[in-house]
């Protein structure tokens, strides 16, 4: 894994926790994998 990819992923996680749901429609909307796509819904239903 890159730096890059670590950026992207470190982004990803600040983003989730401040905007849930907006986080949740882009990466949905985007084709990310099914994996991040259920860390992302898994993360927002702990915090909330």
């Amino acid at each position: 894994m890159n730096g890059e990819a670590i950026f992207e992923i470190n982004r990803a996680v600040s983003y989730v926790y401040q905007h849930c749901t907006i986080a949740n429609y882009l990466f949905f909307k985007q084709q990310y994998n099914l994996i991040f796509k259920i860390w992302v819904v898994v993360s927002c239903q702990w915090r909330i």
